[in-house]
């Protein structure tokens, strides 16, 4: 895996601002990237072109064999912020997007930020499973086990392999 790009973790400025921005109100978050982009001359449109992937390139790289398209909630808000029915619509409404993009379901689900309320983790795994989904990934470090439940898959980060080498 030498020369492939990875994300290293995050520095605590770079985690205080994307915690900031998870859990400020969707209103007071617009309005505050409207005035960073406008006092710092940033085209919002021309940035997100930059930044995202369009449809044409997730549709494009559905077809590759080694990329799987899963799904991350509609506007990757927290969960442990969210009723269950805005759970539910996060959950759904990425769902539907990428079958209207794809023409098929996802079967494979990261949470926003990797996280989530232990005490909604049985109310999740109810949308996930009502949705389709086969598996869900965490952020927590480790290999999967057999013994694991398949909506708490945890992360195995090449960089920790790397470090223990």
């Amino acid at each position: 895996l030498s020369g492939v790009n990875r994300r290293k973790p995050d520095k605590p400025l770079t985690a205080n601002l994307k915690y900031t921005f998870a859990t400020m109100p969707e209103f007071a978050l617009d309005r505050f990237l409207f005035t960073v982009f406008s006092e710092l001359g940033i085209n919002e449109n021309e940035s997100c072109e930059q930044l995202f992937m369009t449809g044409e390139e997730i549709v494009s790289l559905s077809k590759e064999k080694l990329f799987n398209i899963g799904s991350h909630t509609h506007t990757h808000r927290m969960f442990n912020q969210l009723s269950e029915g805005e759970i539910w619509n996060e959950i759904y409404s990425s769902s539907e997007s990428l079958k209207n993009l794809l023409g098929y379901y996802p079967r494979f689900f990261c949470y926003p930020f990797g996280r989530f309320n232990d005490k909604d983790f049985d109310y999740i795994a109810y949308c996930l499973t009502k949705k389709g989904f086969s598996h869900a990934f965490t952020i927590s470090p480790g290999a999967m086990l057999d013994s694991d439940h398949p909506f708490l898959i945890p992360r195995l980060d090449t960089i920790l392999i790397k470090s223990h080498i």
